[in-house]
């Protein structure tokens, strides 16, 4: 198998079309670069790709191509700016998504459930809308869920709690979420952190989230939390710093 390691040489100008004849190529690196243009869709043809980073630097034009989905080896993909593609969901290796900032308006594809193995998704600071899909909470080995910084309205789907002990990182802020929060949240009971803050969410907060015995961080604030916080809360153990401030908590 062979690599493309050129991150952080100032190339310019299009990854070639050729590139996608090289059927061994199992890795190609090229972030913090200059280069240009759109991601030829060639690339899906490089059925041993393994990682795609291309990501910081570069001032790629188009839409990530969706051949990508092809590539059921692929286990790191960063997603362009553009439209989010459905057929990310094909490429069923998939440990890390992320899409940070560019990606347009529109909602997470419920394909996104399929990849079973998929550890980590990133897409923070984006125009996405809609919904959290029900279908993310069935992915088995989900640990870091970022999504914060977007337009996405409630309700956070109780189906997340079915994550059980993967989840360690929930990372929802600066949405629109509204409504209240699930007590089906606290059979998340690994999580470590837990942010919501900004995101328009009223009632009371659940005593199930006590639950998450290793909760190191967690910040409820700017919302609209009201009656008395749970004492379960007191006997989190793991606690380190907990952001409660500007609700009606008592």
């Amino acid at each position: 198998c062979g690599s493309s390691a050129l991150f952080d040489d100032k190339l310019t100008g299009t990854i070639p079309t050729e590139t996608g004849a090289m059927s061994s190529l199992s890795y190609i690196r090229l972030h913090r670069n200059s280069l240009t243009g759109p991601m030829p869709s060639e690339l899906g043809r490089l059925s041993a790709l393994t990682q795609l980073n291309v990501e910081s630097g570069n001032k790629f034009t188009g839409e990530m191509p969706t051949e990508l989905g092809k590539l059921t080896g692929l286990r790191g993909m960063p997603v362009l700016p553009g439209k989010l593609p459905t057929e990310l969901g094909l490429a069923t290796a998939l440990v890390t998504v992320y899409f940070v900032g560019g990606v347009e308006a529109g909602s997470l594809a419920t394909e996104l459930g399929n990849l079973a193995g998929l550890q980590w998704l990133l897409g923070f600071g984006n125009s996405l809308t809609s919904t959290i899909p029900t279908e993310l909470g069935r992915l088995p080995v989900l640990h870091t869920l970022s999504l914060s910084s977007n337009s996405l309205t409630g309700p956070i789907p109780t189906e997340l709690g079915n994550g059980g002990g993967a989840l360690r990182e929930l990372q929802l802020f600066d949405n629109q979420w509204g409504g209240t929060l699930a007590t089906e949240l606290g059979g998340l009971t690994s999580l470590t952190r837990f942010e919501i803050q900004r995101s328009g969410i009223a009632g009371s907060v659940p005593t199930e989230i006590g639950r998450a015995t290793g909760l190191a961080y967690l910040n409820l604030e700017d919302n609209a939390f009201t009656a008395t916080l749970p004492t379960e809360l007191g006997r989190i153990a793991a606690a380190e710093i907990f952001e409660l401030v500007r609700n009606s908590l008592s």
